[in-house]
């Protein structure tokens, strides 16, 4: 089971909140849920803001958010003011197999991984170690099926959120084209698990 978002777009006109998107497209990205509230908190990455809770003055749209935890929302010129640029460096548990694409391959992030891995015949090594396994400077031990602690290229956070800066971004944007103030655009969303 994971954690997943729920999240509208809310704009200010003569002094209320309206909602005006029910779908941002919001997919499983604990960077990102991370870096908006701290939820799935990763302690290499400093928040925007820790949850505030619903706004005092939202608009009348409480059934499109899950009501489990961690509140919030950001506004649009908070969302510009944080520094997409920070680098991230990830680590993760990959297979033998996709370390081996990752180093001699043109793409040195895997599609997949995970954070760790245990089983019979498991057995996750370093990177230093997976180089001798690949090279032949260590015989493989039978029966063994082999994982990687890879660190991953340090990226900066945009890189990790794509999709949001992406997608939902210019749907907000999209609003302050029409000369709403960033201040009066925002996001409400929290989280379910």
């Amino acid at each position: 089971m994971g954690t997943d978002i729920h999240m509208i777009a809310e704009v200010r006109k003569n002094g209320n909140w309206e909602c005006v998107n029910t779908d941002m497209g919001i997919s499983r990205n604990y960077r990102l849920f991370s870096i908006l509230a701290g939820v799935r908190g990763d302690e290499r990455v400093t928040p925007i803001s820790p949850p505030k809770g619903y706004p005092a003055d939202m608009s009348d749209s409480m059934d499109y958010m899950g009501l489990e935890h961690s509140a919030s929302y950001l506004t649009l010129k908070e969302l510009h003011e944080y520094d997409w640029s920070q680098p991230y460096k990830e680590v993760g548990i990959i297979t033998l197999d996709q370390y081996e694409e990752c180093r001699s391959g043109p793409y040195d992030i895997p599609c997949n991984w995970c954070g760790s891995i245990m089983g019979n015949n498991i057995k996750v090594v370093s990177e230093e170690v997976a180089k001798a396994l690949l090279d032949g400077v260590v015989e493989p031990a039978p029966n063994i099926r082999y994982h990687v602690r890879y660190h991953f290229p340090s990226k900066p956070y945009s890189f990790w959120c794509e999709d949001f800066l992406k997608k939902s971004m210019p749907v907000l944007e999209g609003y302050q084209e029409q000369g709403i103030l960033p201040e009066n655009i925002r996001i409400v969303f929290d989280f379910d698990s």
